[in-house]
């Protein structure tokens, strides 16, 4: 076969399979074609003189006997999916999966069951399946199509029913008691492209692709636009160059001023270093000074003070649990430690009769009150 770039599978819901068997004239070559062509001209399918309709493919020959399997395009209730892009050709969907020897195969296309039926290694029919779910319903019409397809010799007592989709239990053995057939729930096949390939074109298909060789007229039009914008895009690319051009003059002066900005960061960060020595509020001394200021003459002693960046500890020991209170009130209270958030836990009082506390302030960056 021929590879193509686009292939797109016709849903089984966008067509009609009937097989028949064809018998030839005593003394005449048999032309299946011709006569699958009648037979699809009998259901209302004309001949087009744009793309093609319908293929067949024969299945066996037996007893002096040919049996034809035939597909052909129903009609659509909805614009196809290929109308966006045109594809180089069509396949069946039935046809890219390898269905064992006389089986039968159950999947779903587009959420409906689909079924279809093989003899002698060739898929002979493939069919809708009404039910909306596999179930009793959807079994039933497997087993009156078997029967229908075996009541005209199509198939012979099928080996298997090959399900291709999750289901539950009670749809198997459902399926086994009406057809009386082994059932295989197993994953779906990999697709693959059959042999020969399929001569199905559909007629608007081929009007779609007619006129878009018509529409090549157009061509010298778009290859004139073609020509202003790549003259436009010449004088942007020019203009851009500039641009860079300029850019990259004003990065090496601004490379040549960064030793001077790198020392003016340094010496920013040396004042910043020393910014707690000039601000009063964070000054290490004034702040243990207003600590200590809180302190009542007796009855408290403090024990720790710690100063970091944005936190400052203190803790001690009070005489009373009443006085190491008093010294959180006290301390929540001062003005000039407004500049921090307090954690001020309850005091333990020690066997000793003492109380321990921990007072922790983290420095509120907001500068508002706690």
């Amino acid at each position: 076969m021929k590879p193509t770039s686009i292939i797109h599978a016709l849903e089984v819901r966008t067509l009609n399979s009937a097989p028949f068997w064809m018998i030839a004239p005593e003394g005449e070559p048999a032309d299946a074609e011709q006569v699958a062509a009648l037979k699809w001209e009998a259901f209302g399918l004309g001949a087009d003189d744009a793309g093609g309709a319908w293929m067949q493919w024969p299945v066996l020959e037996q007893d002096g006997r040919k049996l034809i399997a035939t597909a052909a395009l129903a009609i659509m209730d909805e614009p196809p999916g290929w109308a966006g892009a045109i594809p180089e050709s069509f396949e069946i969907s039935a046809r890219l999966y390898r269905i064992p020897d006389n089986a039968i195969a159950v999947w779903k296309e587009l959420g409906q069951l689909v079924a279809a039926f093989m003899r002698e290694n060739h898929l002979v029919h493939f069919a809708l399946l009404s039910a909306v779910k596999p179930d009793a319903d959807a079994a039933r019409e497997i087993r009156e199509l078997t029967l229908a397809l075996q009541a005209q010799g199509f198939i012979t007592r099928s080996s298997m029913v090959c399900v291709w989709i999750p289901v539950e239990e009670i749809f198997v053995q459902a399926l086994k008691n009406e057809t009386g057939i082994p059932v295989r729930v197993e994953a779906k096949p990999a697709p693959s492209l059959p042999m020969p390939a399929c001569d199905i074109f559909p007629p608007d298909a081929a009007r779609m692709r007619a006129a878009k060789s018509a529409n090549a007229r157009q061509l010298v039009m778009a290859l004139a636009t073609a020509a202003v914008f790549v003259m436009f895009f010449s004088v942007w690319g020019g203009w851009l160059f500039w641009r860079e051009k300029s850019l990259a003059h004003r990065t090496s002066a601004i490379a040549a001023l960064r030793p001077q900005v790198e020392e003016i960061q340094s010496l920013k960060q040396s004042w910043k270093s020393l910014e707690p020595a000039t601000d009063a509020d964070s000054y290490p001394a004034e702040l243990f000074h207003q600590i200590v200021a809180l302190l009542p003459s007796e009855g408290i002693r403090l024990k720790e003070f710690h100063l970091e960046m944005d936190k400052l500890v203190v803790s001690g020991e009070a005489s009373s649990d009443r006085h190491a209170l008093k010294f959180k009130s006290d301390l929540l209270a001062a003005d000039g430690l407004h500049r921090y958030r307090w954690n001020f836990p309850q005091p333990v009082n020690r066997p000793d009769g003492l109380a321990s506390f921990r007072a922790e302030g983290l420095l509120n960056i907001e500068g508002g009150a706690p």
